[in-house]
């Protein structure tokens, strides 16, 4: 890019760049924008975001701290620099960043949202819920965070409260897959069996490859007896990822209650091949050893 470009309207141009995906071009531009006005605040933000999709994580923060450096108001750049933060695993200092895009904007729902994600997932599923609920007063009408407080609401066991909210999670995207897929979750775990197998196959309907849907399927298949259609959907598993260790082990452990223990032997030895350390499996190989020898 010619450096009149840049001068013209730098902003534009690089922002053009970045929009049409061509992150080495828009880094290019950046850099020589920042050597025409090195506080640009902006234009340091914006490196930090190709830098990111660049997967050069370390790099990016220091591109977020220099727009900080120069505008500390910045509530986007600290909510930028959290997630890129707990994408790497900091994740006390993603926490701090996200408050600090709060408390420049207590509305800002995304930010709630995020520190709510990053909550679940060092297992602070109350303090999460908290979060969701102070994203959903900003937006209500957001899916995404209907669906992420039923997740945490699912992890404490408190499934009638998770039914509701993945269903108000459908009720405003009818065709999120994972929503169908936890609703089956809960369903399950209420034992309402038939109920959650309808919310297996809507989540295959729209994902007919989802490896998980197709293991929590059969798993409520078998708590129906329904063992043939269960064998089905590991076998679909293992048509689609034949090095699934986890599936082997299922598929052994269904052969275990047909009491076609020879096939259980074999899909356990298929997992441990896999995975030498995989305890439940050489639990499940030793257990079903002796009982063949007795």
């Amino acid at each position: 890019m010619a450096i009149l470009d840049i001068l013209r309207n730098p902003k534009k141009k690089c922002d053009k760049l970045a929009k049409l995906k061509k992150h080495e071009e828009a880094l290019e531009c950046y850099n020589k924008a920042l050597e025409l006005n090195p506080k640009d605040e902006k234009a340091w933000y914006n490196k930090g975001w190709v830098l990111n999709q660049l997967s050069k994580h370390e790099d990016a923060l220091k591109c977020y701290d220099e727009a900080l450096k120069l505008n500390p108001e910045d509530e986007k750049a600290w909510y930028n620099k959290g997630w890129l933060l707990s994408e790497i695993g900091g994740n006390d200092e993603a926490l701090q960043c996200y408050d600090k895009a709060i408390e420049l904007n207590p509305k800002y729902s995304e930010s709630w949202n995020n520190k709510g994600l990053l909550l679940s997932k060092i297992e602070k599923y109350e303090e999460a819920i908290i979060c969701y609920n102070k994203a959903l007063d900003v937006d209500p009408k957001s899916g995404e965070y209907w669906y992420n407080e039923a997740n945490a609401l699912y992890r404490l066991g408190n499934f009638e409260k998770a039914l509701k909210c993945y269903e108000k999670a459908l009720d405003l995207i009818p065709e999120f897959e994972y929503a169908w897929e936890g609703k089956g979750n809960v369903l399950k775990e209420l034992e309402e069996y038939e109920r959650a197998i309808e919310c297996y196959n809507r989540s295959l309907e729209l994902n007919n490859d989802s490896e998980r849907s197709l293991a929590k399927k059969s798993l409520a298949l078998c708590n129906l007896e329904r063992y043939d259609e269960a064998l089905e959907c590991l076998d679909k598993i293992l048509e689609i990822n034949p090095e699934s260790e986890y599936t082997w082990h299922m598929k052994g452990n269904l052969f275990q209650k047909l009491e076609k223990y020879e096939q259980a032997l074999k899909c356990y030895n298929k997992a441990l091949e896999l995975d030498s350390d995989f305890e439940e499996a050489l639990e499940a190989k030793k257990k079903l050893e002796s009982k063949i020898r007795e």
